[in-house]
């Protein structure tokens, strides 16, 4: 399951979700539905997508690293916010 929510204070960015259960992970299925979201966003005219994570997400982090677009972590409140830009970035297919 993916999310985009654009936020109303600034609807330029969204926060995104993704979900895969436990048994599918490591088959891809994250890395595509973050692409498709980056796509879906950059069609909307949005410039940045936001996550908060937990830190030990392995996965997630995973998933992040294999982006083609300027990523930023900071730590807040005991989670990882995580920043994706998109201007540029995005191919659009």
């Amino acid at each position: 399951m993916a999310e985009l929510h654009i936020d109303p204070q600034a609807n330029n960015q969204a926060e995104f979700a993704l979900l895969v259960r436990d048994e599918w992970q490591g088959q891809g299925i994250g890395t595509l539905l973050l692409d498709r979201l980056t796509i879906l966003a950059a069609r909307r005219g949005l410039t940045a997508l936001n996550a908060e994570m937990l830190a030990q997400n392995k996965a997630m982090r995973q998933v992040l690293a294999k982006l083609k677009m300027p990523i930023s972590f900071k730590f807040e409140s005991g989670t990882l916010v995580v920043r994706v830009e998109l201007s540029g970035g995005v191919t659009l297919a």
